[in-house]
Order: structure tokens, then sequence, then C-alpha cells
């Protein structure tokens, strides 16, 4: 192994380990759309959520903190499109 790539593979290990970090802060909360997609529902009912161009899937949960519904998505989002 050269000596670049033993300097390297640490420096990536460790720029993927803070790239992974949750981000500080409060944590932040759905937007309203995804509280009104599980007026009428109950925990655990499928539910979808227009934002933008997209169409989210998810099922109604609560937050661990609250006591409304709203529609967690149940795929993570999409990864942003790469810098040109």
């Amino acid at each position: 192994m050269t000596r670049h790539r033993a300097f390297a593979i640490p420096l990536l290990a460790s720029t993927l380990a803070v790239a992974q970090e949750p981000r500080p802060g409060p944590p932040r909360e759905p937007p309203p759309e995804a509280f009104s997609a599980c007026e009428g529902k109950s925990d655990g009912d499928a539910c979808t959520v227009s934002l933008r161009d997209r169409e989210i899937r998810g099922v109604c949960a609560t937050k661990p903190s609250g006591t409304r519904l709203f529609c967690r998505p149940t795929e993570p989002p999409p990864l942003p499109p790469e810098p040109r």
C-alpha cells in the first residue's frame, strides 16, 4: 500500500462519519401536509403526502414528544443531485 492510500483510507472513513452525524439543534418539525395526511386516521394507517412535485408514501405515527399523528415516510428521502 502506498503512503497516499494509507492516508486516504482513514480520511475517507472520518469524512463519512462526520457526514452521517445528526444535524445540530432541535429536531425538525414535519411539514403541515404530513399532519393533514393523517387527519381521521389511526396510528399505523398508510398515508401519502404531496410535497412540491413528489408523492411520499408513509405510515401515520406520533413523534415521541407529541400527540398528533403525522405521515412518517417509509423510505428515506432521495439524495440531493450531485454538484456540477
